[in-house]
């Protein structure tokens, strides 16, 4: 099924439905390579491994260690020994939902024009291609439910289930964010294994982790791989 599939069943209120292959890398670079929303990644600066673990300043940025490009589809995000790239330089998973977000770009660009002559310049349209809400909430739709599609086959594998998403199931009352209430215990180990993995996302104390792909920068690839370290964490 089409990314645009999904959208259309969620939109109208049918469950997604995706198949036995959806917990892999291909499936997710699948739906990657249909976002007609992916030239907007490039336009936030976003975390490596590196910056992460950061304890102060060296004057660089996330997106100069990778050539100024967060790869879509896997470009990138997944680079290996073979194309140059150390663990520090590959690129993290930014899922939070409480701040105001990745930072843009462009933010540079008006910061630097203000300090030096004290007006800004004129705006430009992020991605250099107009897009819009409805294909904002689109993505959204398919991002979330592919999310916790991956959560329930991470419970469906346990004796006991290791977490509960108390975010409503129904997508129509829920935004591009689920909050899993784990099983009491686990939130401090798995927040150390997805620090360690470049995974940013908001923790609840005592035992609430909040995962947030945001539509604008966030991949299917980014949704699978957050689940593959996640389920190491809980010995999966």
């Amino acid at each position: 099924m089409s990314l645009k599939a999904y959208v259309e069943r969620l939109r109208s209120g049918a469950p997604p439905e995706f198949p036995q292959d959806a917990n892999s890398l291909q499936f997710a670079q699948t739906l990657d390579s249909q976002d007609s929303l992916r030239h907007l990644r490039d336009e936030f600066i976003l975390p490596t491994k590196g910056s992460l673990k950061k304890r102060a300043l060296d004057g660089t940025i996330p997106d100069q260690a990778n050539g100024g490009t967060n790869g879509v589809n896997g470009a990138g995000a997944s680079r290996g020994a073979d194309a140059g790239s150390t663990d520090g330089d590959e690129q993290g998973i930014y899922f939070v939902g409480n701040s105001l977000g990745a930072q843009p770009k462009a933010v540079r660009e008006y910061v630097h024009a203000q300090l030096e002559t004290s007006r800004l310049p004129k705006l430009r349209t992020f991605g250099r291609r107009k897009t819009s809400m409805r294909d904002l909430r689109s993505k959204a739709l398919v991002l979330t439910a592919y999310a916790e599609h991956l959560l329930d086959q991470i419970n469906a594998e346990a004796e006991t289930p290791f977490f509960t998403i108390i975010t409503p199931r129904d997508p129509a009352r829920r935004g591009t964010q689920l909050s899993i209430l784990l099983r009491e215990g686990l939130l401090d180990g798995i927040a150390r294994a997805l620090e360690d993995n470049g995974v940013m996302c908001d923790k609840r104390k005592p035992d609430v982790l909040r995962v947030a792909p945001v539509p604008l920068y966030s991949r299917f690839e980014d949704v699978w791989r957050f689940m593959q370290i996640l389920r190491g964490a809980l010995g999966l």
